[in-house]
């Protein structure tokens, strides 16, 4: 999905599966490292803006057009995400539309992924790099170092984890019964 010159249109469709009518609600933000300043705007939203939708089905679903804008440009070369939560009868799903900007190496995702599969917690994120760019990834945080190899290049595929410092010992607490 293309974000440019500050801003971009989407238009989403609801169409639930089955054939009963759903109502709900729909809310919407804006996730990843460019922060602040968003605006999303559509028709349909009240002044919580949150969207309600009625009686679609799937033979006749309906539809939301929404507009996004940012005014600092230089902070939206990064890749973020639209985050859309449907709420029917206080089921909530959420589903998600990533921007990425075009000819720009980048996440492929703006958020890190938790991985706990080992006694010490990391983090990891898939990264496309454009043709002809090569990027070597740098920390200065004190809690957080690569794991793996942070010279990235695009004949690779490119994924960067990085494993938390700090070192926690799981409590072994006595409780008492009375």
């Amino acid at each position: 999905m293309a974000f440019e010159d500050g801003q971009a249109s989407v238009e989403l469709v609801l169409e639930p599966a089955g054939v009963m009518p759903v109502s709900g609600w729909l809310q919407m933000r804006v996730e990843g490292a460019p922060f602040g300043d968003w605006k999303i705007d559509s028709e349909c939203f009240d002044e919580r803006e949150t969207c309600r939708f009625d009686d679609i089905t799937q033979a006749s679903p309906g539809n939301v057009s929404i507009s996004l804008s940012r005014e600092q440009m230089e902070a939206t070369e990064q890749t973020f995400r639209l985050v859309v939560l449907v709420d029917v009868a206080n089921h909530v799903t959420e589903h998600a539309i990533v921007f990425q900007p075009t000819g720009t190496t980048t996440p492929i995702d703006p958020l890190w992924v938790l991985v706990e599969d080992t006694s010490t917690p990391r983090i990891c994120v898939d990264f496309l790099v454009v043709k002809d760019d090569h990027v070597n990834l740098s920390n200065n945080d004190p809690f957080w170092s690569f794991e793996d190899e942070t010279s990235l290049g695009p004949d690779r595929t490119n994924y960067a984890c990085a494993v938390t410092m700090v070192r926690y010992t799981p409590c072994r607490c006595r409780t008492s019964s009375s």
